[in-house]
């Protein structure tokens, strides 16, 4: 076995190099991008273990990729990484449906496809790439964060694209059926 990885974003991007070929194979090869480990927009209290930003939101143009740091176990973070790939390759626009629900299931990941885990398929598949790659060179995050705003107790909640600025307010009960899209064409996001 070679020397195992050092560092956590050399190991995304070797598992992401292992994956890119199932990607390929399933008509949706993925484009350039960047992979980290990262608090996502919502920072360390939110829900989301994982997200994918839109090319458009980046100066170079190319996807980023963020792995929430309370995430350590290998399996799962390759599963939020696969699932996060899902996205940067068949786009954004069909969100958790279609073209991203075959590649995941296809990938063997499983459950709801909005928060997608790892089945006994992609387990199998991990076996040799974590052999390959070891295991994932991070211990996990905890602990408050001191520069996180007050949370927002208002009914209508702010949202806003990260793209070009544009502000709408919405109720909680339609983000948890997705975030609008902006006449931009970006997904909103709610501001830290």
């Amino acid at each position: 076995m070679p020397d195992a990885i050092t560092q956590r974003e050399q190991w995304l991007l070797a598992l992401t190099a292992l994956l890119a070929p199932r990607y390929a194979a399933l008509g949706y090869p993925l484009p350039s991008m960047r992979v980290s480990c990262g608090f996502p927009s919502k920072g360390i209290r939110a829900k989301s273990i994982g997200e994918c930003w839109s090319p458009s939101c980046a100066e170079d143009g190319l996807s980023q990729i963020f792995i929430h740091p309370k995430e350590s176990d290998s399996i799962a973070v390759a599963a939020i990484l696969a699932h996060e790939l899902d996205h940067a390759a068949v786009g954004l626009k069909c969100k958790h449906h279609g073209p991203f629900k075959v590649v995941a299931l296809a990938l063997g990941l499983e459950g709801d496809m909005k928060a997608t885990v790892p089945g006994e398929p992609f387990k199998a598949m991990m076996v040799d790439m974590l052999d390959a790659i070891g295991p994932y060179p991070h211990a996990s995050l905890h602990g408050a964060n001191t520069s996180a705003g007050k949370k927002q107790t208002t009914r209508l909640l702010k949202v806003l694209c990260p793209s070009c600025g544009y502000t709408v307010r919405t109720t909680h009960q339609w983000i948890e059926h997705g975030y609008p899209m902006c006449p931009c064409g970006t997904e909103m996001v709610e501001p830290e």
